[in-house]
């Protein structure tokens, strides 16, 4: 029987038998946090949580009693993660899934979430051209991923729990998990059905997956992949370039690109600047791109019952992906629709 914790919002965090059930989509840009809580009034329902994918090799924050924040060591590297931190330590490729900073990322997420000391079922997920290879499970990679999520972690904290103790953990292919959270909702009861087949364009931080499952809920091979080096960062590194050349700036950090891309505006050395016209610039320069990968793959979904676009990018480049697809839709909450789906997979369809 499963019992609950008190969190901070006065909801109760929904515990398994023995270990909790978290869903993490651990991208390059944020990390995606998915949990059950109870309300008020007893009904279960899904708690999401974002951060940043902001992390530094060394001790890089101390608090005024000389404590170190957000920090943790993983075989023998100290890590210091951080919403500020100006020049982020990140892998690529599929040597991330299983990199330290990984480790560290999917663990301070744990920790913020406020599973610090408790048993998890961790859910997490890989690019769908690195889940599968040959056409079979790539169990080598696979493995390797759980393996480095079990070594042990040390949180570099006065007081408090440490590090929750990843009792099990299963994978799932990313853009898979956003069709799962489209077809069940919180009650583990299917409210969609595939008669065509379903494109899922799942425009993350680094990547955009692109997976087409068919009436029978099988993945279409030939009509899905991955494009690397194609995703939010991207969008923001393109509007990184516009700014420093249209405004004169040496140095202007993630979180206020970020901002901007969210709102068309950010404060610039204390002053609010409009960069709308820029955010189209930039949006537009990274669009072609994923709409050309999509097109390879799915062509203009005709034949689709619907092309389902989720991802923090798919939010940003909205306005061109649903214009360039009538039976296109951007789903709700976008950034989290993989990791509501890992959640509910790993509850309703084990």
């Amino acid at each position: 029987m499963a019992e609950a914790a008190t969190n901070n919002n006065e909801q109760r965090i929904i515990l398994g038998d023995g270990m909790t059930p978290v869903a993490i989509d651990n991208g390059h840009a944020n990390q995606k946090i998915c949990f059950w809580v109870e309300d008020g009034r007893g009904d279960q329902k899904i708690q999401s949580l974002l951060l940043p994918s902001r992390a530094q090799l060394g001790i890089t924050r101390i608090g005024e009693s000389g404590e170190h924040v957000n920090a943790y060591t993983v075989d023998g590297e100290d890590w210091t993660v951080n919403v500020d931190i100006s020049q982020a330590d990140m892998s690529a490729g599929k040597g991330y899934a299983y990199s330290n900073v990984n480790t560290v990322l999917v663990n301070h997420s744990l920790m913020t979430a406020g599973f610090g000391g408790q048993a998890v079922r961790l859910a997490t997920g890989v690019p769908i051209s690195h889940f599968y290879v040959g056409g079979a499970l790539n169990k080598k990679l696979l493995d390797k991923i759980k393996r480095s999520l079990k070594r042990p972690v040390s949180v570099h904290a006065r007081k408090g729990p440490g590090a929750a103790e990843i009792k099990r953990h299963e994978i799932y292919p990313e853009s898979v998990g956003a069709v799962i959270d489209w077809m069940v909702n919180e009650d583990g009861e299917a409210t969609q059905e595939i008669q065509l087949g379903v494109a899922v364009c799942d425009v993350g931080g680094y990547t955009t997956d692109v997976s087409v499952i068919g009436a029978d809920n099988s993945i279409d091979a030939n009509r899905s992949g991955s494009a690397e080096n194609m995703g939010a960062l991207e969008i923001r590194n393109a509007l990184k370039n516009i700014v420093t050349a249209e405004l004169g700036v040496e140095n202007i950090r993630d979180i206020q690109l970020d901002q901007a891309l969210r709102t068309g505006c950010c404060s610039i050395g204390g002053t609010m600047q409009d960069m709308r016209e820029m955010v189209v610039e930039a949006r537009t320069l990274t669009a072609q791109r994923v709409l050309n990968f999509i097109g390879q793959k799915v062509g203009d979904g005709s034949d689709l019952d619907c092309v389902l676009f989720v991802g923090g990018g798919s939010s940003i480049l909205a306005p061109v992906l649903k214009k360039q697809y009538k039976n296109g839709s951007l789903v709700d909450n976008p950034e989290f629709a993989n990791a509501r789906g890992f959640l509910k997979q790993m509850t309703f369809l084990r």
